[in-house]
């Protein structure tokens, strides 16, 4: 039953985590962000029509929230692929999850999903990485093979990823890919609960409340 966790969780995690890329018209204030640049407007969509991927990504995701536009899942598929197509590491994450879901009028394929997380995943892109570790790790779109979830977990872990770190936790926890080592999990455990958005924390908690309330006291 343990092994279903991480395939569960994954979809709660996909469910709030489009991605889009940082701009470096954003800027930082504090802990927020001014997104304005980007919010769905004439500009952003004439940028994605000259073939700007940046702008192709935000502009698809701006439909996918429907906070600043109609919300659109189809016309968010249709911008991140274009996006995709000229090798954005972001759209073709997002297609990976649009394809994994079978949502945005695409067919539900985790090969096809996985297809475009491995082409993302070698532009280093960390949310890409986490989402090939779990489909390795459940053998879902892929053979299973605990080895390659956690050479993933690892790389996306050491690029920032508190979703990675957590999965990794996971494996030292069971034993999967690498040795059992359960005080390790819940050091993983506990960084992540205290890093990265909420949805992702909030994994990372659960896990961690999991296995100490089966540690012995």
């Amino acid at each position: 039953m343990k092994l279903m966790i991480p395939l569960l969780i994954f979809g709660i995690v996909l469910a709030g985590c489009s991605r889009s890329p940082t701009p470096a018209s954003i800027v930082e204030v504090g802990q927020k962000k001014s997104l304005e640049p980007w919010d769905y407007s004439p500009d952003l969509v004439k940028r994605a029509e000259a073939g700007d991927p940046v702008a192709q990504v935000w502009l698809g995701d701006r439909y996918n929230e429907g906070k600043s536009a109609p919300k659109s899942e189809e016309l968010a598929t249709k911008w991140w692929k274009k996006a995709a197509d000229q090798g954005n590491p972001d759209g073709q994450f997002n297609m990976g999850w649009k394809y994994w879901d079978g949502r945005g009028g695409m067919p539900r394929d985790r090969s096809e999903a996985v297809k475009y997380w491995k082409l993302s995943a070698e532009q280093k892109n960390i949310w890409s990485m986490a989402a090939l570790g779990n489909a390795y790790l459940v053998g879902d779109g892929v053979s299973q093979d605990y080895k390659e979830a956690v050479k993933y977990f690892r790389a996306a872990k050491d690029g920032g990823s508190s979703w990675a770190q957590a999965l990794l936790g996971r494996c030292y926890e069971n034993g999967w890919g690498v040795p059992k080592d359960r005080q390790e999990a819940i050091r993983l455990y506990r960084r992540a609960a205290a890093m990265g958005p909420l949805h992702e924390r909030e994994v990372a908690k659960a896990y961690l409340q999991e296995v100490e309330a089966e540690t012995p006291r």
